[in-house]
């Protein structure tokens, strides 16, 4: 047999080489972020549900999902597979056990309808939706133990079309994050916060609130002049059981309100000068 002279078979194989390292554009099952990522699969169409890493693979190079976009997953570690996210059509809701930031939504900037973050125990920022400066719906924050600040929230701007919600967030010790919203078309729920002190934040908020102004249980809230540029509430009042909370700064707020519309409960707050207002209180 005839040998194949060296130089030939390395000719032979090199093309062989490069096809492998192009790899095949398709596969979505290569775990890496650097692999194929040239956001050229445009947007998916419907909804989209992200359970597992599998399924992180399959939204690789989309730049958009245009109907809601859920990741639900308990053993999830990362997003990063989904870098070319720019925007959502519906909502995006996001609870995971195991995540500890959103990196991977680093160039998302519009979601069509609302914003959930809800029971993500091991969170401790949303500083990759920091490009995020459309939302179509409201904005609930809920259940997330490690969450320490909404800075990554800071590019929305203007009012807000539903109910803001932050509850059972143990460590959240400031919303500064949202600087930039200036009015809410609904509930105002501040509740069970541990560490929050301040609503400052919340201070380019102003005019009507269209909806319930529900501040209770906050342990170290200390003030509530954040929420000075409201004018009136169009449902219940209700500021409640937050222990650090001066009785008078309540009433201060309720007393510069033009209106109405629902009943008022001012109570279990820091003993001062000002009496309780129980009237509207549940029994």
């Amino acid at each position: 047999m005839k040998k194949i002279p060296v130089l030939l078979c390395m000719a032979l194989l090199i093309p062989t080489m490069m096809s492998a390292c192009d790899g095949d554009p398709d596969n979505k099952n290569d775990g890496g972020s650097d692999a194929g990522l040239d956001c050229q699969n445009g947007t998916w169409d419907g909804d989209y549900m992200v359970e597992d890493l599998n399924a992180v693979f399959g939204l690789v190079n989309y730049t958009g999902v245009s109907g809601h976009l859920d990741i639900t997953s308990t053993d999830l570690l990362g997003l990063n597979d989904l870098d070319c996210l720019e925007t959502v059509g519906g909502r995006l809701q996001i609870t995971s056990q195991l995540l500890i930031d959103l990196g991977g939504l680093t160039n998302l900037t519009s979601i069509g309808d609302h914003l959930t973050i809800i029971g993500n125990q091991a969170l401790l920022n949303l500083s990759a939706l920091g490009n995020l400066n459309s939302l179509g719906g409201h904005i609930i924050i809920a259940d997330n133990i490690e969450l320490g600040n909404l800075d990554g929230l800071s590019g929305l701007s203007g009012p807000i079309n539903g109910p803001l919600s932050m509850y059972n967030n143990l460590h959240l010790a400031n919303v500064s994050g949202l600087s930039g919203i200036t009015a809410i078309n609904g509930l105002l729920r501040i509740a069970d916060n541990g560490d929050l002190q301040n609503l400052n934040g919340l201070s380019s908020v102003a005019g009507v609130l269209g909806g319930t102004l529900q501040i209770e249980g906050n342990d170290t809230l200390n003030n509530v002049s954040g929420l000075d540029g409201l004018t009136s509430v169009t449902n219940y009042f209700s500021i409640q059981d937050n222990p650090t909370l001066p009785t008078c700064d309540a009433i201060d707020l309720l007393n510069g309100l033009s209106g109405f519309g629902g009943d008022v409960c001012v109570r279990g707050n820091l003993a001062d000068s000002c009496a309780d207002v129980t009237s509207g209180c549940p029994s």
